[in-house]
């Protein structure tokens, strides 16, 4: 049974970077039996702002998989969008010009059966979780969640969110790992202040010009080589594991 990792963030937070970089880290660093990563987001399309140089015949959207009146495994494996050299490694997400209205509503019963194929098919399922209250996936996640991954900003806005949030997500009991994340070069940013505010802060992942520069030549999907940010990934990796 594959264990499920849920990641949530303050927005504009970096989520989708962290929740990605840490499906890869996990897949690299220890023998998992494959590593699935989700991201049900349809305000931002994760394959868009994973793969936007991919070509189009290489997407395969989350959508597809959703919309089988049964799921399967072969029906997952269909849809799931790799990484050269990385085999056992997939993600499952929507099309940069897909959105709600782009797929028939989903149910309770539908989700559960997702998951219940998912987790036969991976040692860990990394699930970037949205904020939106309707999004059945991401309430899954949580609820069913072995490890939640709190991702925030080290600034008032990521402190904010988690005094607005920390009860849904379970911050505080054992599963729940908080992480700092840098996302601008900035000296004066409150970083002690913040971890001072929050507690128990399991990691914080500094400012990387790499992640930045793949951020904006579109190539998020590649491992990092940055030293110390992925020394700060594989510490988180082993508290997770």
């Amino acid at each position: 049974m594959a264990k499920i990792i849920a990641v949530c963030g303050s927005p504009n937070g970096g989520k989708t970077t962290v929740a990605f970089k840490l499906a890869q880290e996990m897949y690299c660093n220890t023998d998992t039996g494959g590593v699935i990563f989700l991201s049900p987001s349809m305000t931002v399309p994760a394959l868009g702002l994973l793969f936007p140089n991919y070509t189009p015949d290489s997407l395969f959207s989350l959508g597809g998989v959703l919309d089988n009146t049964d799921i399967s495994q072969e029906s997952i494996l269909a849809h799931l969008v790799t990484v050269k050299d990385m085999p056992n490694f997939g993600c499952l997400g929507y099309k940069s010009d897909e959105n709600k209205h782009s797929y028939a509503k989903l149910t309770d019963d539908k989700v559960n059966a997702f998951f219940n194929v998912l987790s036969e098919m991976a040692g860990y399922v990394f699930v970037e979780c949205t904020e939106n209250d309707d999004d059945l996936i991401s309430r899954k996640a949580i609820n069913c969640a072995d490890s939640v991954v709190l991702v925030l900003s080290p600034d008032l806005k990521g402190m904010t969110y988690y005094t607005a949030n920390k009860g849904l997500f379970g911050s505080d009991d054992d599963r729940s790992f908080k992480v700092i994340n840098s996302t601008d070069n900035d000296l004066f940013l409150p970083i002690e202040d913040v971890k001072a505010h929050l507690k128990n802060v399991s990691c914080t992942l500094p400012y990387s010009r790499q992640v930045r520069q793949q951020l904006l030549d579109g190539q998020l999907y590649m491992r990092v080589n940055d030293k110390k940010y992925r020394k700060e990934l594989s510490n988180l990796i082993y508290k997770i594991m």
